[in-house]
C-alpha cells in the first residue's frame, strides 16, 4: 500500500466526525439551532442503529458479508488501533452510512420542492461534490480493507434512506425559513 494514499484514507475516515461539529457550528452560525440539534440527533441514533444491526446474530453463511474482510486494519474514527479482531463486524459501514446520509441531508436541503431533473440541472456542482464525498469515503474504506464490497453499498444505501426518511417527515419541518 502507498503510505500517501493510507495516510490520506485515514485522514478522510475521520470526516463523519467533523460533521457532527460543523453541524452544530452551523446552527450556532445561521441561528438554527432547532435544525441542527435535529440533525445531530439523527446521525447520533443512526450510528447506533448500525451498531445494533453490525451486532445482529447472522447465520455462518453470510460471514463473507457482514464480517470485516481479513486483514482490515485502523477500522475506528481516529483510524490507529491496528488490525481487526478476526470475525468482527463490519455491515453495513458506519463511516459510509454517516457520509452517505449527511450527503443526502444537504442534497435534500438544497433541493427543497424543486423537480429532481431542473435541481441536478442547476446545481450540478453542489450535487458532484455531495457524490465525490461518499465515493472517497468508499475508496478509503476499501483501500484500508475495512470494509467489503458489500458493506460499503449496503452502509450507502441504509445512509441515503435513512436521511430521506429523516428529512421528509423531521428535518424540513426545522428549517428556518
Amino acid at each position: 500500500m502507498n503510505e500517501q494514499i493510507l495516510l490520506a484514507c485515514d485522514i478522510y475516515s475521520v470526516v463523519p466526525l467533523g460533521i457532527y461539529f460543523a453541524m452544530l457550528y452551523f446552527g450556532f452560525y445561521t441561528d438554527n439551532i432547532n435544525e441542527a440539534l435535529g440533525f445531530c440527533l439523527f446521525f447520533f441514533v443512526n450510528n447506533e442503529i448500525t451498531s445494533i444491526i453490525k451486532k445482529l446474530p447472522y447465520p455462518e453463511s453470510l460471514w463473507k458479508v457482514t464480517r470485516r474482510p481479513e486483514g482490515s486494519f485502523n477500522t475506528d474514527y481516529l483510524s490507529r488501533n491496528g488490525l481487526s479482531k478476526k470475525d468482527a463486524p463490519g455491515f453495513p459501514s458506519g463511516h459510509m452510512t454517516s457520509m452517505a446520509a449527511f450527503a443526502m441531508y444537504m442534497i435534500l436541503r438544497k433541493k427543497g420542492d424543486q423537480d429532481w431533473d431542473i435541481f441536478v440541472k442547476e446545481n450540478y456542482f453542489f450535487v458532484g461534490v455531495n457524490v465525490l464525498s461518499v465515493l472517497l469515503m468508499a475508496f478509503a474504506r476499501w483501500y484500508k480493507k475495512c470494509h467489503n464490497l458489500t458493506q460499503i453499498i449496503g452502509g450507502t444505501v441504509y445512509g441515503s434512506v435513512t436521511a430521506y426518511i429523516y428529512f421528509n417527515y423531521i428535518g424540513k419541518y426545522l428549517i428556518s425559513n
